[in-house]
C-alpha cells in the first residue's frame, strides 16, 4: 500500500495456492487506482515465482529507462508468498512419477540462494522493494533454549536487508461487538540500515458492512 500511496505498483507472486483477494484488496482500501496497479500471478513451483520476478522486474526497469518515460522515480514492490510453499520443478516431476516423494538434497534452499544472489545487480539504482514471507518453527536447541527454525536455508538470513518477525501479541483476540480483529506484534530481528530488534504492535481489525 505504500508502494500504492506514492504512485507506484506492486506484484505478487501467490505461492500458497491459497490466495485471499478480499483481505488484499481491504488492506488496499479498495481504491481502484491501486488495484489496477496490482499484479497478482498463480505459481505452483519455485522456478514460477523466481521466472515471475525476473520477467517483471525486467519489465519494469525497461520502462523507467524508456526515452520519455518516468525514469527511475516509480517504487515498485515485488513478494512472494511464500518462499518455501511449492517445491522445484524437478521434485514436483519426480513425485508425478514415482507416485511418491523420496529422500533428497537440500536442493530449494540452494535454488533459492543461487537466485537471490543475483538481485542485487538486477535491482540495484531502482527504486523497487523485494520481499518473501516464510514460516517461523518454534523449537528448543540442544540446550533447552527457545529457538525457532526458517525454511529455505541461512543464505537468504544473510543476503536480507530486512527481517520482520511477526506473531501474535499478548490477549491478541479482538472480539468486540461492532468488529473483530487480532493484535500482532512485529519485532525488527535485521536491520542492516539501523538498529535491530525493535519492537511495534499493531491490530488487524474486520467488521461486516453494507455493500453500496
Amino acid at each position: 500500500r505504500w508502494h500504492m500511496v506514492y504512485g507506484g505498483g506492486s506484484v505478487l507472486a501467490e505461492n500458497e495456492n491459497k490466495d485471499s483477494p478480499e483481505l488484499r484488496n481491504s488492506i488496499m482500501q479498495w481504491h481502484e487506482d491501486w488495484l489496477a496497479r496490482l499484479i497478482v500471478k498463480q505459481t505452483y513451483s519455485l522456478e514460477e515465482w523466481q521466472d515471475v520476478f525476473t520477467t517483471l522486474v525486467t519489465i519494469a526497469r525497461n520502462q523507467q529507462d524508456a526515452a520519455g518515460g518516468s525514469g527511475r522515480t516509480v517504487p515498485i514492490c515485488f513478494g512472494v508468498d511464500s518462499l518455501m510453499a511449492t517445491a522445484p520443478q524437478s521434485e514436483i516431476d519426480a513425485v508425478n512419477k514415482d507416485g511418491h516423494a523420496s529422500r533428497g538434497f537440500a536442493l530449494a534452499a540452494n535454488l533459492i540462494a543461487r537466485y537471490m544472489r543475483t538481485m542485487p545487480e538486477r535491482i540495484q539504482a531502482y527504486p523497487f522493494t523485494v520481499f518473501g514471507t516464510n514460516h517461523l518453527k518454534p523449537a528448543t536447541d540442544m540446550m533447552g533454549r527457545p529457538t525457532a527454525n526458517i525454511p529455505g536455508g541461512k543464505a537468504v538470513k544473510f543476503m536480507e536487508t530486512y527481517e520482520i518477525e511477526m506473531k501474535k501479541g499478548m490477549n491478541h483476540d479482538i472480539d468486540l461487538l461492532e468488529y473483530g480483529g487480532l493484535r500482532i506484534k512485529f519485532i525488527a530481528r535485521k536491520n542492516s540500515l539501523g538498529p535491530s530488534r525493535k519492537t511495534i504492535h499493531a491490530e488487524l481489525l474486520w467488521w461486516y458492512a453494507d455493500d453500496g
